[in-house]
């Protein structure tokens, strides 16, 4: 199984194509990385993700409409947060959301 790195621009939208781009290709296990930060993964398929507005904005639509405005709030501001493997867990955040039926605000648990 190859890994994919998944390198964004640093933006909003950025991160939100990568995102996008995850899920389009259905790839199981990616890491996003930040062009402006050191590359912590040695080895894997290394993808340079273009901003792209209509998918950053599907995704972010999408985020709100499943979330409500509370859900997507949080993610933002996760996202300005800027610490390490911050796109990491937006991803897994993401994944939850998309994958469920019903989202359910406030549910971290797994089932």
């Amino acid at each position: 199984m190859n890994d994919f790195i998944l390198v964004y621009d640093g933006g909003f939208d950025g991160l939100l194509s990568a995102i996008f781009f995850a899920f389009e290709n259905k790839l199981e296990h990616p890491i996003i990385q930040n062009s402006n930060k050191p590359q912590t993964k040695l080895f894997g398929e290394v993808r340079e993700i273009i901003t792209e507005q209509d998918k950053a904005n599907r995704v972010w639509k999408g985020m709100q409409a499943a979330t409500k405005s509370m859900g997507s709030r949080q993610f933002y501001y996760s996202f300005l947060s800027e610490q390490e493997g911050m796109e990491q867990t937006l991803l897994a955040y993401a994944k939850h959301i998309f994958s469920k039926e019903k989202y359910m605000g406030g549910d971290y648990g797994e089932e």
